[in-house]
């Protein structure tokens, strides 16, 4: 009972104050509001796609499949070759692929004649950047299987007397044939994760990083809070040893407030994956933010600097842990000294919960090192 009455108590204080109401109002609203942004729109690349010709089945389907997908390239129609260019100029487009009029009979005489300089498409760019040189490694995808079926056809034709005289809707029923047992020739599987569609998009992804960086900059905030309540006298009367744990369950259900309304704007926005696991995942990072923000309190000691580190502590934890890249090679060290980097790896990879447990008691026992020779 005793305990219950301390976390109503805490739990009313907390909600006493306007910037932790305003945290929690606007946590489900920025997760909504880029959630909606994944469901538009939202490509990388902007290519503009012309046909010469219209009516001709082989660009038309090419086209369509293009516009279909959903990924990183945005790709949409454009009437004319002319238009497509100026837009490119003007910026309002990354590039444009324009496909020849007659499209099989050109690849046709593509494949007999490799070495003529048969172009099929024709691709504009506003400038050479990785993301496009890959982007055509897209457009050659899509005329692969185009591609092979004339080489098929070609091959069969200079090597097999008897096929010269059967027709190519015959040859190609053979071929189709033969490869419609073969489901995939690549198969793609992460072995160290169970994640989502949702979590593996590259617009959602980040919004689970930055609101585990959320979660821990509101450990600092707690500390100030404390600070400011212990200056105060609210906690004058408790003996000394009991304090730090009284800062500690201050700590934990700060974070455990934010982290619950983070985890509602997950699921309803539908970014979330299976619950349980995510479930736990948050309350060991709860765990660790709180001995994170404990070891930052009784490190500086003084709600000025606490205040001073907030900004300082999400522009480390933005740039440093995985939330919108990794870092690499001797770097990637400095990511392991702040909490939402054992978070985000730990959705995907077990062994990341146990240094963060580790890292939680060593936060923790160096934080009651520190009051004990700072007495604070």
């Amino acid at each position: 009972m005793r305990l219950l009455r301390w976390i109503l108590l805490l739990s009313k204080r907390l909600y006493k104050k306007p910037a932790f109401l305003l945290i929690l109002l606007l946590i489900p609203l920025a997760v909504f509001g880029l959630g909606s942004m994944a469901e538009e729109d939202h490509g990388m690349l902007h290519i503009l796609l012309v046909q010469r010709d219209p009516s001709d089945p082989l660009s038309s389907s090419v086209v369509a499949r293009l516009q279909e997908e959903d990924g990183l390239i945005r790709f949409s129609s454009c009437p004319s070759a002319e238009r497509a260019e100026e837009l490119v100029r003007r910026g309002k487009a990354d590039g444009a692929w324009i496909f020849d009029a007659d499209l099989s009979r050109k690849i046709a005489d593509s494949v007999s004649r490799p070495t003529g300089g048969n172009a099929f498409v024709a691709v504009l760019e506003r400038e050479s950047t990785v993301t496009l040189r890959l982007a055509r490694e897209r457009l050659c995808g899509s005329l692969f299987e185009c591609c092979s079926q004339e080489l098929f056809l070609d091959y069969v034709r200079s090597y097999s007397e008897g096929a010269r005289d059967v027709s190519d809707e015959v040859l190609l029923e053979h071929y189709r044939n033969a490869f419609t047992a073969v489901e995939a020739i690549f198969e793609v599987s992460y072995v160290d994760a169970a994640l989502s569609a949702a979590e593996l998009d590259y617009l959602t992804a980040p919004v689970r990083g930055l609101l585990s960086v959320i979660i821990a900059l509101c450990s600092l905030a707690a500390g100030i809070w404390f600070l400011q309540d212990l200056r105060g006298g609210l906690f004058s009367w408790l003996p000394f040893r009991r304090v730090k744990f009284v800062e500690f369950g201050y700590q934990y259900l700060t974070v455990l407030n934010v982290a619950a309304v983070c985890l509602f704007a997950l699921f309803v926005a539908g970014l979330g994956g299976d619950f349980l696991r995510e479930f736990v995942v948050l309350l060991l990072y709860c765990l660790c933010v709180s001995s994170f923000g404990c070891f930052l309190r009784a490190l500086f000691g003084s709600t000025r600097i606490l205040a001073l580190a907030l900004p300082l502590s999400a522009l480390l934890m933005i740039g440093c842990c995985p939330v919108f890249f990794s870092l690499s090679g001797s770097f990637s060290v400095i990511q392991f000294l702040f909490p939402p980097t054992y978070y985000l790896r730990g959705l995907g990879d077990e062994i990341y919960l146990l240094w963060m447990m580790l890292y939680t008691v060593l936060l923790w026992g160096l934080s009651r090192l520190l009051s004990r020779l700072r007495h604070v």
